[in-house]
């Protein structure tokens, strides 16, 4: 009987202690845990701030590009096998448009090109600026994208490297000349030219959240034809 009775003491004890283990267990891991919690929530509000501002966003702003000069092509329409012309360089006729691709050698990542650059084009790939030149056109055509998105490896390039926009006209190879960083609300940042120039844009800095007070520009030149 009394080495049942010690038996029943110690699991008593045993399980007493087990107890007052657990219990200061919580008490200690209650604060890193709390912690945890609200730092989960920051995440979450950060992330749900930058979802916002990615919506409605406006990646470019008024006065931003100055007006196109001219709409001459260097790419020719491409005929179909009816022989009635497909759309080359220059925009469909609406918005939404799938205009062609944007392949960058660097990061190895191809992107639809379409015309608009308002949230439902640019939720879907990258967006010509309709107030720019058309894709081989002489002066500028400016392509954005979000930094969140397409263009977040953009200050990865580097002056020299190669940018190709294919359309059903054929393919255009550029060669990035400049990068630059300038105020959202500057005015004809992105000037015209008499060249056939290509620019990327971007909100800036990448990694800010809330809306980005500047422009990350990546400006290219249309390699002359061998």
């Amino acid at each position: 009987m009394r080495s049942i009775a010690v038996m029943v003491a110690k699991i008593v004890l045993l399980l007493s202690v087990g107890v007052l283990v657990y219990a200061g267990y919580q008490i200690v891991s209650a604060p890193l845990r709390e912690s945890s919690a609200l730092k989960e929530w920051e995440q979450l509000k950060q992330a749900h701030a930058a979802h916002a501002d990615l919506s409605e966003e406006i990646i470019v702003p008024a006065g931003l590009v100055s007006p196109a000069r001219t709409d001459e092509n260097v790419l020719k329409p491409a005929q179909d096998e009816d022989g009635s012309t497909l759309q080359g360089g220059a925009p469909s006729d609406g918005p939404d448009d799938i205009l062609g691709e944007l392949y960058i050698p660097r990061l190895r990542k191809h992107f639809a090109i379409l015309e608009g650059t308002e949230s439902k084009q640019l939720g879907r790939g990258i967006g010509h600026y309709t107030g720019s030149s058309s894709l081989g056109s002489i002066g500028n055509s400016v392509l954005a994208g979000h930094r969140e998105t397409v263009f977040r490896d953009l200050g990865r390039l580097q002056i020299g490297d190669n940018l190709e926009v294919t359309t059903f006209a054929g393919t255009l190879d550029y060669v990035i000349t400049n990068t630059d960083i300038v105020d959202a609300d500057e005015r004809n940042a992105i000037v015209q030219s008499e060249d056939h120039l290509l620019t990327l844009v971007t909100c800036y800095p990448f990694q800010f959240v809330g809306t980005a007070p500047q422009r990350y520009l990546v400006t290219a030149r249309l390699r002359p034809s061998s």
